[in-house]
């Protein structure tokens, strides 16, 4: 084939294949700002010897670093699910949040994630971390519209869940043809399910309820359930909780040798 209709022949595919089209649209003009002004003073704040572990290679590739389109974070409250027929549609259910998450890409490949998420002074980024979920988001990315046009789904829409209570995240896919479940990371009661397929939602919503019953917590600000190292808001918490501890020891430590000196020097028994 020559190099023309080749050509054609690419352009007509790319008519056909209906591209990624994300429920929420664009991010909110404050919610971009703040991740490309957070982005620079994270990877300002990387040591060169964790580069590594949050996906650069060298410094000059993290000088590289620039931000994907975003996904708005959507959760699933447990009350949602209670007692939810199978046939029923989980996106009228979906509750949004405050939080949106940036892949964060050098020449065109994943490396890491940006959270960013509403503070008392506006939207912030908030956390660097998550090695893993942006190649899986890739991934999906360029899966979906073939599979889309396998399935005869027509127009769809994506949207991205969180749902910390299953420790799961996973792509929503809505169609008038119905909705179906993109794994990301999946909890190990749901490890039925192939990770590369995609799922009828009427599939996965038993699951789904009968693990997060009873629960009804919003999601934190972690970098979600798959992968590497955070730099952030969650570690600062970490950081404090292990403070706290050490210094109730230490304490419990102090007022146990104060009652030890104080019995012996009164001709106690230790």
């Amino acid at each position: 084939m020559s190099r023309t209709p080749r050509i054609l022949l690419l352009c007509l595919l790319s008519l056909l294949l209906p591209g990624l089209v994300l429920a929420d649209g664009q991010a909110p003009a404050e919610v971009q700002r703040a991740a490309e002004a957070g982005l620079p003073d994270f990877l300002a704040a990387l040591p060169l010897h964790s580069l590594a572990d949050y996906g650069f290679r060298s410094p000059a590739e993290a000088k590289q670093a620039s931000l994907d389109h975003p996904y708005h974070i959507h959760t699933l409250p447990p009350s949602a699910l209670t007692g939810a027929i199978s046939r029923e549609a989980l996106s009228p259910r979906l509750r949004t949040t405050d939080m949106w998450l940036f892949p964060v890409m050098v020449e065109g490949e994943p490396r890491v994630t940006l959270l960013v998420d509403l503070t008392s002074d506006g939207y912030r980024a908030v956390q660097l971390g998550n090695t893993i979920l942006p190649s899986l988001l890739a991934a999906w990315e360029a899966r979906l519209p073939t599979e889309a046009m396998r399935r005869d789904l027509g127009a769809y829409e994506v949207r991205f869940v969180r749902l910390p209570q299953a420790y799961s995240d996973f792509l929503l896919i809505t169609s008038a043809s119905g909705e179906y479940v993109a794994p990301l990371h999946l909890a190990a009661e749901l490890n039925h399910l192939a990770m590369d397929q995609l799922h009828p939602a009427e599939e996965v919503v038993p699951a789904l309820s009968m693990l997060i019953s009873g629960q009804d917590a919003l999601p934190d600000d972690s970098g979600g359930p798959a992968g590497g190292p955070l730099v952030g808001a969650e570690q600062s918490v970490w950081a404090t909780g292990i403070w706290i501890v050490a210094l109730a020891a230490l304490g419990a430590s102090l007022v146990g040798l104060v009652l030890y000196r104080t019995r012996t020097s009164s001709g106690g028994r230790p």
